[in-house]
């Protein structure tokens, strides 16, 4: 009870403000993204962390193989707690939205 207590009040000192993946992805870097995951995997839901998961792997599925052998390049290294579907949409609408005109 008393760890719960101390975790609690640890963090009223953290803000967070919601922002659209979607409609702001360029201006969220990929560590806000990987802090956010850890929050959700640390003191989440039961419900939050398993999105966290199955998400990771819907987003995956959902690409060609070499989109796909691109995206687990990027997570390479990346803390087991920081991994899920939000990471792995900003590292797919980052190499979507990288690639220039001559490639496309």
């Amino acid at each position: 009870m008393a760890a719960r207590a101390s975790a609690l009040s640890d963090l009223e000192a953290v803000s967070f403000e919601a922002t659209s993946l979607f409609k702001n992805f360029k201006g969220i870097r990929e560590e806000e993204v990987r802090v956010s995951n850890r929050y959700y995997s640390q003191y989440g839901l039961d419900y939050s962390v398993e999105n966290l998961a199955w998400s990771n792997n819907r987003l995956l599925n959902t690409c060609e193989k070499p989109l796909q052998n691109k995206i687990l390049k990027g997570l390479v290294g990346v803390n087991a707690m920081e991994l899920g579907g939000p990471l792995v949409l900003k590292l797919i609408l980052n190499i979507i939205t990288g690639v220039d005109n001559s490639a496309l």
